[in-house]
């Protein structure tokens, strides 16, 4: 005998988010390579083609690595990054370090 049972659509399983200590700011893996390429000076449509996201998905982690560094822009976000890399602690935890125009050339 056959049972009459509907299935009901299931959402993907995500890994749970290797989360960052970048300064007690608690971001996940993804925001801080979203936040690397925005110190490095990518847009949100570059840093999305880089890592192979949607550009609104790209928009989203912006907007919630502002909440998390508590500033409303992308440049105080930037800034905030790189004053906590001058500290050697923060600098080895985070892997970021300052960009300077000799990186860029």
């Amino acid at each position: 005998m056959m049972m009459n049972t509907i299935a009901t659509p299931r959402r993907p399983v995500r890994p749970k988010a290797a989360r960052g200590s970048l300064g007690g700011y608690n971001l996940t893996e993804r925001q801080a390579q979203v936040l690397d390429l925005v110190v490095q000076g990518l847009s949100n449509r570059q840093i999305a083609e880089r890592l192979g996201l949607r550009f609104y998905t790209v928009t989203t982690h912006v907007k919630n690595i502002y909440g998390k560094l508590g500033v409303n822009r992308r440049t105080n976000a930037v800034a905030k990054i790189l004053r906590a890399a001058d500290e050697p602690r923060a600098m080895a935890i985070t892997g970021f370090s300052p960009v300077t125009s000799a990186d860029r050339d």
